[in-house]
């Protein structure tokens, strides 16, 4: 009597994966995924608490031109619309005009810590002089509440500071806002006016979206 031969009993990719195996996987390497896991919180939470907010603002500026009563400088104003357009753009992007942005903003003057912190929710009422010397400086909550201010470099305390209050560092005030009493320690950061002056221009992105439209994007 002839016999068949037996086929031994191999698992198939098509078979089934059983609940109690894929615990047994987990089981065995549970040290490997709970490091994973912590490491993913551990750096997302690190980045929500220490990167720095970039804040970008976009508008749009239409640029009229004045029409006259004679059909021949009508025409002559369509042909130097685009020289004109482009005129603007330059005048934009002016040292000048920057110049004039980081004075009216204050933003020699920017927040070091807490990280993650728009400067204009702790900082109000900025005024910074051209000349104001290049510092950091830490403010401490004292137990009344108020705050004492200390240059880093040097450790010298330069003044206090109050919530609702106008505050002083060398060449530069600032009010502390409501927000602020939230916090132990500010650091606050004052560049140099070029300093200043010359990350705004690199920045600043003057745009004309349409060629044949006497519009740009700032």
């Amino acid at each position: 009597m002839e016999q068949k031969p037996t086929t031994p009993n191999v698992a198939h990719p098509d078979d089934p994966i059983h609940l109690r195996d894929t615990w047994n996987l987990l089981i065995r390497n549970w040290l490997v995924i709970s490091a994973s896991l912590i490491l993913c919180v551990g750096a997302s939470v690190a980045y929500t608490l220490y990167v720095v907010p970039v804040y970008e603002s976009v508008t749009t500026i239409q640029i009229e031109e004045e029409q006259s009563n004679i059909p021949v400088l009508d025409i002559l104003q369509t042909i130097s619309k685009g020289s004109q357009v482009e005129t603007e753009m330059e005048v934009v992007r002016s040292r000048t005009l920057t110049e004039g942005v980081v004075d009216s903003l204050g933003l020699q003057v920017q927040l070091e810590a807490p990280r993650g912190v728009a400067r204009a929710l702790l900082l109000g009422a900025i005024y910074v002089e051209r000349w104001a010397p290049e510092g950091l400086y830490v403010l401490d909550r004292q137990p009344d509440g108020s705050y004492s201010i200390t240059e880093q470099e040097t450790q010298t305390r330069v003044g206090t500071a109050s919530v609702g209050a106008a505050a002083a560092v060398p060449g530069a005030t600032f009010t502390l806002r409501d927000p602020a009493s939230e916090h132990e320690q500010i650091i606050i950061d004052v560049a140099p006016f070029e300093l200043a002056v010359q990350s705004l221009r690199h920045t600043l992105a003057v745009v004309r979206p349409n060629r044949e439209a006497a519009i740009i994007t700032v």
